[in-house]
């Protein structure tokens, strides 16, 4: 016969058998990947999900590829110099723009290059994106004539182009005007190029002027967090990618580690399209770094027929407004220039065997160098870039083996690439500094 406290006993026992077991506490790193994934949410990204559960460590493969993508990036350029490369390299070009009525341009028949009725001044080359252009704004010029004429014979199309020419001056305003945009690649005079042909009412505000602002901005601490630039130039146009990654420890890695912000600005000269620029987030979704997903967002865009002053705004707030979008996320990752580092003495300390009873290996070092030559050339890259933190001296030991005479330069740089990984990560770095010197 079952007691009252039997039935007690009886129903504790089954309740703690059938008990569910508790939830395992989530790991920092999983907890750190949630928290990025509200404020990207936050902020109106939508990236994809990862394949594998939120947090789930990334393997030794994803280690590497996480180190690998640091160091590259790493290696990049700084916004400032990489805005004065191009800059120079425009103004290398020696540029100019040339107003003239359409009346008074011809082609030489035996070199195809356009000149000025009567002198042959001008003597120019003309990009096939340019004869398009100058055709749309010719009055009365065939609609075909865009489609074949950049590819005829240069007699051809010096008799063909005077027709079109006396055409417009006959049926259209005889008094209408283009302005080519002239560029010489290389600075080779010989070899100048008409790239773009413009109306009058076109906005001169392209590739030159939007760097420029961009590296004031830098320059004044007006972007945010350590960002680094890529730029692909065209010519007449050019695509400015101004990135940020991540500084968490390849080991940390998860899936669904956000671990790239940036903002992407395109700028043109050749009447290609509007300027405009997106702000945008790379996510790891799987456990090797392999599959990646992005998500990104409009910042501005506007044409040429805006004002220069316009346009300028609008990039400026652009990247502004970019700021606010991915700030948070490149400001958490730029712990390796908090701190200030005497970069100099820090490469002597670790290129220095460490002196005592206990006497240890340089921990930058290259099988057959010499760590004073090697401690030569690391010094020479901190110079090309200086910058007085931890990624100052990684970016010098990154540099070494593109200015060193090496007997193995592959070998060599796998070797840097490494120890500049390792110092990235050295927790104790300013102390080690401090006890070495």
């Amino acid at each position: 016969m079952n007691t009252l406290l039997d039935s007690i006993v009886n129903a504790t026992t089954t309740q703690s058998v059938t008990a569910k077991p508790r939830r395992a506490r989530p790991s920092a790193d999983t907890i750190r990947a949630r928290e990025d994934a509200d404020m990207a949410a936050r902020a109106g990204f939508g990236l994809p999900e990862p394949v594998y559960a939120l947090g789930s460590p990334v393997n030794a493969t994803g280690h590497d590829n996480a180190r690998r993508g640091r160091l590259e990036w790493a290696a990049k350029p700084q916004v400032p110099a990489a805005m004065d490369d191009l800059i120079a390299r425009i103004d290398g070009e020696k540029r100019k723009d040339i107003t003239v009525p359409i009346r008074d341009l011809s082609l030489n028949g035996d070199t195809g290059r356009l000149q000025r009725v009567g002198n042959g001044k001008l003597g120019l080359l003309v990009d096939k994106l340019a004869w398009s252009q100058l055709l749309a704004l010719t009055p009365y010029a065939p609609s075909y004539a865009a489609g074949y004429l950049a590819d005829l014979d240069p007699s051809w199309r010096a008799e063909e182009w005077a027709r079109i020419a006396k055409r417009a001056a006959t049926l259209g305003d005889p008094d209408a005007s283009v302005v080519l945009r002239v560029r010489c690649p290389e600075g080779d005079t010989q070899r100048a190029t008409v790239y773009a042909t413009v109306s009058e009412a076109y906005t001169v505000f392209g590739v030159k002027e939007g760097a420029a602002v961009i590296r004031r901005m830098a320059l004044r601490g007006q972007l945010p967090g350590d960002l680094r630039c890529d730029v692909a130039y065209r010519g007449g146009s050019a695509t400015i990618s101004l990135e940020g990654f991540s500084d968490v420890r390849p080991e940390n890695y998860v899936a669904g580690e956000i671990f790239k912000a940036g903002m992407s600005v395109q700028l043109t000269d050749d009447k290609t399209g509007k300027d405009l620029a997106f702000a945008n987030l790379v996510r790891n979704l799987c456990l090797n770094l392999i599959i990646l997903g992005e998500a990104s967002q409009t910042l501005f865009a506007i044409s040429h027929r805006a004002s220069a002053q316009e346009m300028e705004a609008a990039l400026v707030n652009g990247l502004r407004r970019g700021d606010d979008l991915i700030g948070g996320f490149l400001r958490q990752w730029d712990t390796a220039r908090v701190d200030a580092l005497d970069v100099i003495a820090a490469a002597r300390a670790l290129t220095a065997a460490e002196d005592g009873a206990k006497k240890s290996a340089a921990l930058v070092a290259v099988p057959g160098v010499a760590p004073e030559t090697l401690l030569e050339w690391i010094v020479e890259g901190y110079k090309m870039e200086p910058e007085a933190n931890r990624a100052g001296l990684v970016n010098a030991i990154s540099r070494a083996p593109q200015i060193g005479t090496w007997a193995d330069p592959i070998a060599a740089e796998d070797t840097l690439a490494k120890a500049a990984a390792r110092v990235l990560e050295m927790v104790d770095l300013p102390a080690m500094v401090a006890a070495r010197n």
